[in-house]
């Protein structure tokens, strides 16, 4: 009997469907992190005027939280447990949340900077919270999935091109949503908040219907997982992974200052 056959015998091998259908929750990861990377520096200053000392400053607290919550998120997941799984439960939970705020980024205060700066700050953290329960755990789901090299090579194409596409609707809605994004009213970025946030939402919604499910051989890894602080251990110590995080510094600082001033140059 061969290995593939054996494969699909015991279960390790998933459905074309079932790939894409998991791939497609690739794109919400995308488009909701990408709409406010690629117009939140623009909304924030030329659109509400925010000056820029207090956006880089809500934008600093928001990078060091980020940095806290990412492993804090994954120790949490790892050792989930309930009769629904590890990760589906924190997808579901997040997935409301996460449409919701990302409208709400788009609605702060105006007329007095510093009230400006605390929402925009307490809708960062909030979000980033929300956006990593999706994330760690959506991600987390793909080597528990996925056990043989075929299903991970084709997933591996599709999430790519589901990337893409995530990331072309965080760029082409604007335009044809918003238009001129400086000049644009708030109200604009809010409607544009709006049909990103239902097709974020659609997009999970599919991936958890069709492409989402928990093996239970791993419900046992909850008793293992490592806590916070040996999470931290472990990772410091894996100087391959610390040289790999320097080089990925340098490319999300290309990659995140230019979205970021593009809009304000292009238009």
């Amino acid at each position: 009997m061969s290995q593939k056959k054996i494969e699909k015998e015991v279960g390790l091998e998933t459905t074309f469907g079932t790939r894409v259908a998991y791939a497609n929750g690739t794109l919400a990861d995308n488009l909701s992190l990408q709409s406010f990377l690629f117009l939140g520096f623009t909304f924030y200053y030329t659109v509400i005027k925010l000056n820029i000392l207090w956006y880089a400053l809500a934008f600093i607290i928001y990078s060091i939280w980020d940095a806290i919550d990412d492993p804090l998120l994954g120790v949490l997941s790892d050792r989930t447990k309930t009769k629904w799984g590890r990760r589906k439960p924190w997808i579901y939970a997040s997935t409301i949340p996460l449409c919701i705020l990302m409208i709400l980024i788009w609605t702060p205060p105006t007329g007095n900077d510093l009230l400006t700066f605390i929402y925009l700050t307490g809708i960062l953290i909030v979000f980033d919270f929300i956006f990593t329960s999706y994330t760690v755990n959506f991600n987390g789901l793909w080597p528990e999935m996925f056990l043989t090299m075929e299903d991970r090579s084709s997933l591996g194409i599709w999430r790519n091109i589901f990337t893409v596409l995530g990331v072309g609707f965080a760029f082409l809605l604007p335009e044809i949503i918003i238009g001129d994004l400086v000049a644009a009213e708030p109200l604009d970025y809010v409607i544009n908040g709006i049909v990103a946030a239902i097709i974020v939402g659609v997009t999970i919604a599919i991936m958890l219907k069709f492409g989402c499910f928990e093996r239970k051989e791993f419900a046992k890894d909850v008793e293992n997982a490592p806590g916070w602080k040996e999470s931290y251990k472990i990772t410091f110590k894996n100087k391959a992974f610390m040289i790999y995080c320097l080089i990925a510094l340098a490319i999300f600082i290309v990659y995140g200052i230019l979205p970021t001033v593009i809009p304000i140059y292009a238009d």
